[in-house]
């Protein structure tokens, strides 16, 4: 569901849209939804939220602080999307040895997984409930949602008590092992509303190439400016943007 919030005089909503980003709110929100059979947020609890507000000066200048922040974080993320990019074409190149480090010759040979690796598809303890799943234990419990970037997330990972991990050596894991998980997602489904943009304002959406050939040439060539697809917004523009797609 969608709503808005509409700040009167002395409250600025530029304060109030980065309080509402704030964990102090999500921790509001799920003490509220704790105590409650309802698990969505209402404009009703938001009616009973208290803010402690500064002087209207000093609000606009935390916004702008934290709204500086948020652009410098923006910029980062771009040149991270550029570099993955990059490795994605250095990927292509290396791995398939169409392109050889300096000092390095010689043929490829081809391999078979299976002969040359074990394999264990759809490891896990049959039966084990969420109740089992533990915040201290004898082993960590690895899950195929506790990825960030190609690494298991430790911080995020359950235990397991010794009983359940003696049960089964197979799905044991060790140092050096690949784990290959297909949870998640192939991104999500975004609608974007602008609700101010000042004159001039661009939003970064996807890039120009025209094909896969394209998208390797222009990222050796350095062709940021032409391969990155810049459109101008206006406020109370809307976006929709499919799942699957480079935003």
């Amino acid at each position: 569901s969608l709503g808005y919030l509409r700040t009167k005089e002395g409250v600025l909503n530029e304060f109030i849209y980065h309080w509402l980003k704030s964990d102090l709110f999500h921790r509001l929100v799920e003490e509220k939804i704790a105590g409650s059979s309802q698990k969505n947020l209402n404009t009703g609890w938001l009616k009973e939220f208290f803010v402690v507000l500064p002087p209207q000066n000093e609000q606009k200048c935390i916004a702008q602080a934290l709204s500086d922040v948020d652009s410098m974080i923006s910029s980062l993320k771009k040149l991270i999307a550029k570099k993955k990019l990059l490795k994605q074409g250095a990927m292509q190149e290396l791995l398939t040895g169409k392109k050889r480090l300096p000092g390095f010759d010689g043929q490829w040979s081809t391999i078979n997984l299976s002969k040359k690796s074990k394999i264990k598809a759809r490891i896990g303890w049959q039966g084990l409930t969420t109740n089992e799943y533990l915040d201290d234990g004898f082993a960590y419990l690895v899950t195929g949602t506790d990825f960030v970037d190609g690494r298991i997330d430790w911080n995020g990972c359950h235990y397991v008590a010794k009983a359940r991990f003696d049960q089964d050596k197979n799905i044991q894991i060790q140092n050096d092992d690949v784990l290959i998980t297909k949870d998640g997602s192939l991104g999500k489904t975004e609608c974007w509303y602008i609700m101010d943009a000042k004159p001039g304002a661009t939003i970064v959406i996807g890039h120009n190439a025209k094909d896969h050939d394209e998208v390797k040439s222009m990222i050796e060539k350095g062709q940021w400016n032409d391969f990155i697809r810049v459109i101008p917004v206006h406020k109370g523009d809307f976006f929709f943007r499919y799942s699957l797609l480079i935003i």
